[in-house]
């Protein structure tokens, strides 16, 4: 069943929210319990993951600390979940991890701006965009 925060000592998972609305035709989410290409609930706050990550069995601080990735179950980059991703983010960052983050979405370096700063080393913070958002949105993530 899908979680805001699962994984293990290696990778913890965060999700601002629970459920994607992009509707690809690829989607695991169902096999999570959760509903393919409906609108999403509200996102849970940045201190609620923060605190739900800190609190998370085998995490462990630090560059060569737990892998976040923030995106599993979940859109982080659409309208709704860009505000608490951002703030997840900043908060984060403090920490020292290696923080990974996959969307569909378009980014741009202004969305970043005031990110950009906080990053501590390189690699520290990188993003995932699925292949077929550059060439084949429209045959397998038409939402």
């Amino acid at each position: 069943m899908a979680s805001y925060i699962s994984g293990t000592k290696d990778r913890i998972f965060i999700n601002p929210t629970l459920g994607c609305d992009s509707n690809c035709s690829y989607c695991y989410l169902g096999t999570q319990g959760l509903d393919i290409g409906k609108k999403t609930i509200s996102p849970k706050s940045a201190e609620f993951l923060i605190e739900g990550l800190l609190a998370f069995p085998g995490f462990r601080k630090g560059k060569e600390g737990t892998v976040i990735s923030i995106g599993c179950y979940s859109e982080c980059w659409s309208s709704a979940n860009i505000a608490v991703t951002k703030d997840f983010i900043k908060a984060a960052l403090d920490f020292l991890n290696p923080i990974q983050f996959a969307t569909k979405r378009s980014v741009s370096t202004t969305q970043l701006a005031d990110i950009f700063p906080l990053i501590q080393w390189s690699w520290q913070l990188s993003l995932f965009i699925s292949c077929s958002t550059i060439s084949q949105w429209r045959t397998y993530e038409n939402g």
